[in-house]
């Protein structure tokens, strides 16, 4: 069974909010329209998202994809789990002991 992929703000707790929700920021939840695969070597595919330290894509960020199909929601954790598309995607970038994040796709 999939988790689902849920971005809160920081501020929040589940049932109680120390202030007022706000909606996720780029840093938590992107939609990603120019990614229309999700293997591949191509700059339209999720392997192709940067992800080592330094780039806009951080541990736990979620990523919907409109355009692919079925549409999708992918979630960026630290794991050196084998890839296994459509379930577990490794970005081009993974590497051992230095970039050791996976894409999981969120339901």
């Amino acid at each position: 069974m999939s988790k689902l992929c849920i971005p809160l703000p920081s501020t929040s707790v589940i049932g109680v909010a120390s202030s007022q929700a706000s909606a996720p920021s780029s840093s938590v939840f992107r939609v990603e329209t120019e990614i229309t695969t999700v293997s591949g070597s191509g700059s339209n595919s999720l392997k192709s998202i940067a992800t080592a330290t330094g780039s806009s894509y951080p541990v736990g960020i979620c990523v919907f994809l409109p355009n692919v199909t079925p549409p999708s929601t992918y979630q960026l954790v630290a794991a050196n789990t084998a890839e296994n598309i459509p379930l577990v995607v490794r970005p081009a970038d993974y590497a051992t002991a230095t970039n050791e994040k996976v894409w999981v796709q969120r339901m």
